[in-house]
């Protein structure tokens, strides 16, 4: 239904893009500089609708309605097909890596992404004995439901993971993990804050995933950006139907005694500073790799 509202408006934005330049727009002023000063109230008023709305609502609009890759084929043979169900019945696809020293960990994708971002990390805990679950979150690759780039919804896709790996053989419940990349990070901070079945987590690059997530930051800088951030969230929410949860901040808090890893790698969308606030909240052990 919103992707269809979206390209009705298109095609009016478009319609109308073609018939405002032939329009005298402005001729009706009384004075040279009062048509000038409307000019110049229309571009500072553009300017601030496009920044305050059209870009957080159209990426938001991408970020619930993205196209899904094909998946294609797995790292090697030893990587065998796997569907498995999340906490609320959606079916998921991944693959499974088994297990040669009894522990396994989660791969958790970014937003945007699927399984194959995080086959690297798959094959560097293969190497040393891990077994590995990939699999695409509700809404991307091969799994049923809708996208959601925020990762709201997706502690259930974790919360079917952990199930499926605890009833495998070759898997020690006890020595279950995950790594979590950029919103795959923000999710786990949910999951390892309410499932203590969850052994140990990596989260690299979380950030936000709500307003209130965002307001948490110092400075100038945070309120700045709240109009843009602020409003993707709420769009998000309208297209999606969904909600972000708690406050990051408020969950990292009740992770331990679980032990947690902290990854900061990059300086887009304020990632360090979102860490620095998470490995300051959270209680031991914690660690963070300020990178």
């Amino acid at each position: 239904l919103t992707g269809g509202l979206a390209a009705a408006a298109g095609l009016i934005l478009i319609g109308l893009g073609l018939s405002i330049p032939w329009r005298h727009r402005g001729e009706g002023a009384a004075t040279r500089p009062r048509r000038w000063g409307n000019r110049v109230v229309a571009v500072l008023g553009g300017a601030i609708v496009v920044y305050a709305f059209l870009y957080p609502v159209g990426f938001a609009l991408v970020q619930t309605h993205a196209f899904r890759e094909p998946i294609g084929d797995p790292p090697s043979a030893a990587y065998k097909p796997v569907i498995f169900a999340a906490s609320d019945g959606l079916e998921l696809s991944g693959w499974y890596r088994a297990s040669q020293n009894g522990a396994a960990v989660i791969l958790v994708h970014g937003g945007g992404g699927d399984r194959t971002g995080s086959r690297a990390h798959a094959e560097l805990l293969v190497r040393h004995g891990y077994g590995v679950l990939l699999y695409d979150a509700r809404g991307r690759g091969e799994s049923e439901g809708s996208p959601n780039g925020a990762g709201w919804g997706w502690q259930k896709d974790v919360a079917g993971a952990l199930t499926f790996l605890a009833d495998r053989a070759d898997v020690d419940s006890d020595r279950i993990g995950a790594l979590g990349l950029s919103t795959g990070a923000n999710v786990l901070i949910e999951v390892a804050a309410e499932h203590k079945d969850l052994n140990a987590v990596v989260a690299d690059g979380a950030g936000m995933r709500s307003c209130d997530d965002f307001l948490a930051l110092d400075g100038g800088a945070g309120w700045l950006g709240a109009p843009v951030f602020c409003t993707m969230f709420v769009a998000a929410r309208v297209f999606s139907g969904a909600s972000p949860g708690e406050r990051l901040e408020d969950l990292v808090a009740r992770i331990g005694p679980t032990p947690l890893l902290l990854i900061a790698g990059g300086r887009g969308q304020f990632e360090r500073d979102f860490n620095l606030i998470y490995a300051k909240a959270a209680r031991e052990p914690v660690e963070l790799w300020d990178l």
